[in-house]
């Protein structure tokens, strides 16, 4: 990480004012993590904005897309980063495998507060799609099928207001 800060630094008119940094909340929540995010944040001029894979709270879905991070991992990662004065951004997943169509809206709005209620400014939905071979096994055994448009625009509607 100091490498990519060197390398950054060497053109100063050239820095951004935001750097947006992809992270997994559960190596932002280790000792070992933090330290290097407080070494990156001390060396580095512009804001910094960290993005993870916040995906889902349900956990329906979270058992069967056997995610690492457990919502403990989640909330000490943001405790963190805003402990460090680094925004948040988040990635929520539309109807993720696991969650039933009928309630795959209410889970993405509310898996969107959890991460706000948690100090994150920013909240990005992005449906499920094929292409990480679980989801495309599970829409062949006809266990899954890709959200419609409709339901994209639902959970807009229902996010803003």
């Amino acid at each position: 990480m100091v490498e990519i800060v060197k390398a950054v630094s060497i053109e100063p008119e050239a820095l951004h004012e935001r750097v947006v940094l992809e992270n997994h909340a559960a190596m932002t929540s280790t000792r070992q993590g933090q330290s290097k995010i407080r070494t990156f944040h001390s060396l580095l001029q512009p804001e910094i904005e960290e993005a993870m894979g916040h995906e889902t709270i349900d956990p329906d879905a979270m058992r069967l897309m056997n995610k690492s991070m457990r919502l403990e991992e989640f909330v000490r990662a943001c405790e963190t980063l805003l402990q460090f004065g680094i925004s948040i951004r988040v990635f929520v997943i539309l109807q993720p495998p696991g969650t039933r169509i009928d309630s795959s809206v209410d889970w993405a709005v509310e898996s969107c507060r959890y991460a706000f209620r948690r100090g994150a400014q920013r909240c990005s939905i992005l449906p499920a799609r094929l292409g990480n071979g679980v989801i495309d096994q599970l829409e062949r055994e006809g266990a899954w099928i890709p959200p419609y448009l409709t339901l994209a625009e639902a959970t807009m509607r229902s996010a803003l207001y």
